[in-house]
């Protein structure tokens, strides 16, 4: 089956997912947190050495969309991002076998790794290794809670770059299932369900009862 990874969101933007059959990749440099995708200690050094030699690493170049990888649902994770929203579950299998199917001309290649804290290094991409693409997989300590694997690509070169880019897949195959956050009610999570059988999703959806 393989390890479980949830991608949590509002209602809003799960109903734009699903109609759209598309999953959104945001420009990393849109983040709110500003050290994604920046270079540290001696990779830092490297890349200014790089730099200086006229080797160009642009920093907003690069999209991702994140996801949480762990045994069973966070409430952290519900507050912060879908505190009345859902949380899609899938598998770390199915988004690797999603990013090995996808072909995208713009992009140098689709790839697919898991975010380590930054303490002393960071582990390799998963899929779609490129030595440059390990600066997007570094996290601080005070992420840790978000246990994050993520997909991310990078369009060279990095001229007129939208604020995101949509990338197109099949709910079926890569959502097992639908949790709707535990601060809503059995009437909104009712209602969820509907929306979601409207629009042709034939993922059960239930309600989480971690706060019943």
């Amino acid at each position: 089956m393989g390890a479980l990874v949830w991608k949590y969101i509002d209602f809003e933007t799960y109903k734009i997912i699903i109609s759209s059959r598309t999953l959104k990749l945001t420009r990393i440099d849109l983040y709110e947190d500003t050290w994604e995708g920046r270079y540290t200690g001696q990779q830092k050094e490297i890349m200014a050495l790089a730099n200086k030699l006229g080797i160009q690493t642009p920093h907003n170049n690069v999209f991702v969309s994140c996801w949480c990888k762990r045994s069973d649902q966070s409430m952290a994770m519900w507050d912060i991002y879908a505190r009345t929203g859902v949380a899609l579950l899938s598998t770390e299998e199915k988004l690797l076998g999603f990013v090995k199917s996808v072909e995208l001309a713009a992009a140098t290649r689709l790839m697919f790794g898991e975010k380590s804290v930054l303490v002393r290094g960071v582990r390799d991409v998963t899929y779609g290794y490129d030595p440059d693409a390990v600066r997007y997989l570094a996290k601080r300590q005070c992420f840790d809670h978000e246990k994050e694997c993520r997909i991310f690509f990078g369009i060279i070169p990095p001229v007129n770059l939208p604020s995101s880019i949509l990338v197109p897949f099949e709910p079926a195959g890569l959502i097992d299932k639908v949790i709707v956050s535990p601060r809503t009610s059995i009437e909104q999570a009712q209602e969820v369900e509907r929306v979601s059988r409207e629009l042709g999703l034939t993922a059960p959806v239930t309600r989480s009862d971690i706060l019943d």
